[in-house]
C-alpha cells in the first residue's frame, strides 16, 4: 500500500507532537525536582530560626528571674510565664522538622531536659525571693545551676544550628545545581521543540509550495499547448496562401503564353502595324516589370512572415523568461516571509526571556525587601535586648557572669551579620549574572539588527532587478511599436502598388485578397499586442502589489526596530532603577550597621559607666541598713552615695546630649564662612592662646564658604581646636594649622597640630569611641572625638586621621557639595 504525501505529513506531525509532549513532561518533572530542593532549603532555615528563638527565650527566662530577684515586682515575671508556654512549642516544631535526623532528635531531648531544669530553677528562685527575701534568693541564684543550664542550652542550640547550617549549605548547593540544570535543560528542550516545530512547518510549506508550483506548471503547459496549436493553424493558413499564390502565378504564365500566341497572330495579321507591335512590346516589357515587381513583393511578404514568426517565437521565449523570473521572485518573497517569521519568533523568545528576567528581578527585589524587614526586626530585637541589658545591669551590677553573656550575644550578632553579608554577596552575584544576560541579549539584538540590514539590502537588490525587467519590457514594447510602423509602411506600399496596377483587374482582386489577408494578420497581431499589453498590465499590477507588500514589510520592520529600541531603553531604565535601589539599599545597610555600632556603644556605656555608680549606690545603701554603724560611717556612706549619684547624673546627661545630637535635624542650613568661624573660636579661647603661647594659622584660599548647619560645624571646629590645645606639648611652641581645598566636588578640611599625638597601632580602633581617653594625666571625659565624628556623619561627611606619638596629629574631613 503506497502512502500519499499528505498522509506522510500527518504521520510526521503526530510524531513531532508526541515528541514535544514527552519533552514537556520531562520539563515538568525537572521543575518538580527543583521545587523539592527549594522546599528542603526552607525546611532547614526554619530549624535554624526556631533554635535561635529558643536561645532568645533562654535569655528572657534569665532576665525575668533576675529582675524579679532585685525588684520583687511580679510584672517582671510576664516574660518568664510566656517563655514557659512558647519554649516547648518551639521544641515540638523543631522535633517535627528534624524527625528524619536521629542525631538532632537526641539533641532536642537534651534541650527539652535542660529547659525544664532552667524553668524549675527560675521558678524556685522566684519562690525563694517571694518567701525568704533578697539575700536567700541571691545565695540560691549564686549556685551557678542557672548558668550551667543556660550554657548547656546554648551549646545544644549552637550544635543544632551548626549541623543545620552545614545541611543548609549543602541543600543550597544542591538547589543551585538543580536550578542550573533545570535552566539548561529547559533551554535545550525549548530549542529542540522549536526546531521540531520549524521542521514541521518547513515540510508542510514545501508540500503546499510544490502543489502550487505543479498547478502553475500545468496551467502554463495548457496555455503553451494552446498557443502551439494556434501557431500550427497559422502556419497551415500561410502554406495554403502560398499554394494559392503559386496557382495564380501558373495561371498568369499560361495567360502570358496565350497572350504571346495572340501577339504572334496579331503580328502576322497586322504586319503593317509596326507601331502597334512596338506598343505591344512596350506593354509586355511593362507587364514583365510589374510581374517581376509582384514577385519581389511576394518575396518580401514571405520574408515578413518569417520575421513575424521569429518575433512571435522571441516573444514566447520572453514570456517564459518572465514566468521564470516571477517564479524566482515568488520563491524569494516566500523565503523573506519565512525569515520574517523567524525574526518574529526570535523577538518573541527575546521578549519571553526579558519577561522571565523581569520576574527574576522582582523576586530578587522581594527577597531584598524581606531581608531588610528581617534586618529591621533583628534591630528591634537588639533594641529590646539592649533595654533588657539596661535593666539587668542596674539590678545585677555585681554579677560578673553577665560579661560572658554579652560576649556570646555579640558572637551571635557577628554570626548574623556574617550571614547577612553572605546573602548580600549572593544578591550582588545574581545582579552580575543578570547584567551578563542583559549584555548577551543586547549582543543578540545587534546580530538581529545586522540580519535586518542584510535583508533590506537584498530587498533593494530585488527592486533593482525588477526595475531592469520593467526596462526590458519597455524595450520589447518599443520594438513591437516599430514593427507595427513597419507593417503600416508595407500596407502603404501595397496601396501604391494597387494604384499603379489599375489596368489589371484580376491583379487588383489578388491584391485585394492579399490586403484582406494582411489586414487579418494585422488584426491578429493587434490582438496579440493587446494580450501582451494586458499581460504587461497584470505584471505591473503584481509588481506594484509586491512593492506595496515590501513597503508594508519595511514599515513592520521599522515598527519592530522602534519597539526594540523602546525595550532597550526600558531595560536601561530598569537597570538604572536597580542600581539606584542597590545604592539606597547599601546606604540603608550602612546606616543600620552604624546604628548597630551605636547601640553597642550605648550598651557598653550602660554596662561599664553606669554599673559602677549603681553598684556603689546599692552597696552603700545596703551598708546603711546595717545596725551598729557610727555617725561618721553613715556620713561617709552618704557622701559616697552622693558622689555616685553625681557620677550617674553626668553619664545620663552625656547620653542625653548624644541622643539630642543624633535626633532629627530641624535647623535651617546657611552659608558658613570658615575664616569667621575660626575667628569666633579664637576669641572664645583667647585667654588660653595668650597664656600658653599657642598659634593658630589657617588658609582658606581653596574654598571659604559651605552651605551647612552652622552650630554643628562650629562644634566640630571647636572640639578639634580645643583638643589640639588640651593635648599640646609644653616643651615646644604650639602650632595649629587649618587648610581647605576643593577636590572633585568635595570640600577637604585638614587640621594639623604638633601635639602629643596618638599611637595608632595600639589605639587605632578606639579613636572615635565614647569615653575613650589616651592621655590619663590630662583632665577629660573622652567625648570630644566621638561628638566630632557623630556631627560629621550627620552633615554627610567623612573623617580620618594620621598621627604619631609625640609627633602631632592630622585630621582630614570631607564634605560633598
Amino acid at each position: 500500500m503506497k502512502i500519499s504525501i499528505s498522509q506522510k505529513i500527518i504521520i510526521f506531525s503526530i510524531t513531532i507532537l508526541a515528541i514535544n509532549g514527552v519533552l514537556g513532561y520531562d520539563v515538568y518533572k525537572s521543575k518538580q525536582k527543583l521545587f523539592d530542593s527549594e522546599k528542603w532549603v526552607q525546611h532547614t532555615e526554619q530549624v535554624i530560626n526556631q533554635s535561635a528563638n529558643i536561645r532568645l527565650i533562654t535569655k528572657d527566662i534569665q532576665t525575668a528571674s533576675s529582675s524579679f530577684i532585685i525588684t520583687n515586682d511580679s510584672i517582671f515575671l510576664e516574660p518568664l510565664i510566656s517563655a514557659k508556654k512558647t519554649a516547648f512549642v518551639y521544641i515540638r516544631q523543631i522535633r517535627q522538622l528534624t524527625r528524619d535526623n536521629p542525631v538532632q532528635q537526641g539533641r532536642i531531648d537534651s534541650l527539652n531536659f535542660y529547659i525544664h531544669r532552667l524553668l524549675n530553677f527560675s521558678f524556685k528562685t522566684v519562690e525563694i525571693r517571694s518567701k525568704q527575701g533578697l539575700a536567700t534568693a541571691i545565695a540560691y541564684a549564686s549556685t551557678r545551676e542557672g548558668k550551667y543550664n543556660t550554657d548547656r542550652i546554648r551549646q545544644i542550640a549552637n550544635a543544632i544550628q551548626q549541623d543545620e547550617g552545614v545541611l543548609l549549605k549543602q541543600r543550597k548547593q544542591i538547589n543551585a545545581r538543580n536550578e542550573t540544570e533545570f535552566n539548561r535543560f529547559s533551554m535545550f528542550i525549548i530549542i529542540l521543540m522549536a526546531w521540531f516545530t520549524i521542521l514541521l512547518l518547513i515540510v508542510a510549506g514545501k508540500y503546499l509550495f510544490q502543489n502550487n508550483e505543479k498547478r502553475k506548471r500545468a496551467a502554463e503547459l495548457v496555455i503553451a499547448n494552446q498557443e502551439l496549436w494556434f501557431q500550427n493553424e497559422e502556419k497551415g493558413k500561410r502554406a495554403a496562401e502560398l499554394g494559392v499564390a503559386n496557382d495564380e502565378l501558373s495561371f498568369q504564365n499560361e495567360e502570358k503564353g496565350k497572350r504571346a500566341a495572340e501577339l504572334v497572330v496579331a503580328n502576322k495579321e497586322l504586319l503593317f502595324q509596326n507601331n502597334e507591335k512596338g506598343k505591344r512590346a512596350a506593354e509586355l516589357v511593362i507587364a514583365n516589370k510589374e510581374l517581376s515587381f509582384q514577385n519581389e513583393e511576394k518575396g518580401k511578404r514571405a520574408a515578413e512572415l518569417t520575421i513575424a514568426n521569429k518575433e512571435l517565437l522571441f516573444q514566447n521565449e520572453e514570456k517564459e523568461k518572465r514566468a521564470a523570473e516571477l517564479t524566482i521572485a515568488n520563491k524569494e518573497l516566500l523565503f523573506q516571509n519565512e525569515e520574517k517569521e523567524k525574526r518574529a519568533a526570535e523577538l518573541d523568545v527575546a521578549n519571553d526571556e526579558l519577561l522571565f528576567q523581569s520576574e527574576e528581578k522582582e523576586k530578587r527585589a522581594a527577597e531584598l525587601i524581606v531581608a531588610n524587614k528581617e534586618l529591621l526586626f533583628q534591630i528591634n530585637e537588639k533594641g529590646k535586648r539592649a533595654a533588657e541589658l539596661v535593666i539587668a545591669n542596674k539590678e545585677l551590677s555585681f554579677q560578673n557572669e553577665e560579661k560572658g553573656k554579652r560576649a556570646a550575644e555579640l558572637d551571635v550578632a557577628n554570626y548574623e551579620l556574617s550571614f547577612q553579608s553572605e546573602e548580600k554577596e549572593k544578591r550582588a552575584a545574581e545582579l552580575i549574572v543578570a547584567n551578563k544576560e542583559l549584555l548577551f541579549q543586547n549582543n543578540e539584538k545587534g546580530k538581529r539588527a545586522a540580519e535586518l540590514v542584510i535583508a533590506n539590502k537584498e530587498l533593494s537588490f530585488q527592486n533593482e532587478e525588477k526595475g531592469k525587467r520593467a526596462a526590458e519590457l519597455d524595450v520589447a514594447n518599443d520594438e513591437l511599436s516599430f514593427q507595427s510602423e513597419e507593417k503600416e509602411k508595407r500596407a502603404a506600399e501595397l496601396v501604391i502598388a494597387n494604384k499603379e496596377l489599375l489596368f489589371q483587374n484580376k491583379e487588383k482582386g489578388k491584391r485585394a485578397a492579399e490586403l484582406v489577408i494582411a489586414n487579418e494578420e494585422l488584426w491578429f497581431q493587434n490582438k496579440e499586442k493587446e494580450k501582451r499589453a494586458i499581460e504587461l498590465t497584470i505584471a505591473n499590477q503584481e509588481l506594484s502589489f509586491q512593492n506595496k507588500e515590501k513597503e508594508k514589510r519595511a514599515a513592520e520592520l521599522t515598527i519592530a526596530n522602534k519597539e526594540l529600541s523602546f525595550q532597550n531603553k526600558e531595560k536601561e531604565k530598569r537597570a538604572a532603577e536597580l542600581k539606584l535601589a542597590e545604592i539606597a539599599r547599601i546606604k540603608m545597610v550602612n546606616e543600620l550597621l552604624q546604628r548597630n555600632n551605636d547601640l553597642e556603644q550605648f550598651a557598653y556605656i550602660i554596662s561599664h559607666n553606669l554599673r559602677a555608680p549603681v553598684a556603689n549606690i546599692i552597696g552603700a545603701s545596703s551598708a546603711l541598713n546595717e545596725t551598729g554603724l557610727s555617725a561618721e560611717d553613715k556620713e561617709t556612706l552618704s557622701r559616697g552615695i552622693n558622689t555616685s549619684i553625681i557620677k550617674l547624673d553626668e553619664v545620663v546627661n552625656d547620653l542625653n546630649h548624644i541622643l539630642q545630637v543624633k535626633s532629627e535635624i530641624k535647623e535651617v542650613k546657611e552659608i558658613v564662612c570658615f575664616s569667621e568661624l575660626i575667628d569666633d573660636i579664637r576669641i572664645s579661647i583667647l585667654n588660653l592662646i595668650n597664656k600658653d603661647d599657642i598659634e593658630i594659622k589657617y588658609d582658606f584660599s581653596g574654598i571659604n564658604e559651605f552651605l551647612t548647619l552652622k552650630p554643628y560645624l562650629y562644634s566640630i571646629f571647636f572640639n578639634l581646636i580645643s583638643n589640639s590645645v588640651k593635648y599640646r606639648r609644653h616643651d615646644i611652641h604650639t602650632l595649629i594649622e587649618i587648610k581647605s581645598s576643593l577636590v572633585k566636588n568635595k570640600i577637604e578640611l585638614i587640621f594639623t597640630d604638633n601635639g602629643l599625638g596618638i599611637d595608632l597601632q595600639k589605639r587605632g580602633g578606639q579613636i572615635f569611641g565614647l569615653y575613650k581617653r589616651f592621655h590619663t594625666n590630662i583632665e577629660g571625659k573622652g567625648m570630644g572625638l566621638f561628638m566630632v565624628k557623630t556631627q560629621v556623619k550627620i552633615l554627610g561627611g567623612e573623617i580620618s586621621l594620621k598621627s604619631e606619638e609625640n609627633n602631632g596629629t592630622e585630621f582630614k574631613i570631607e564634605f560633598e557639595i
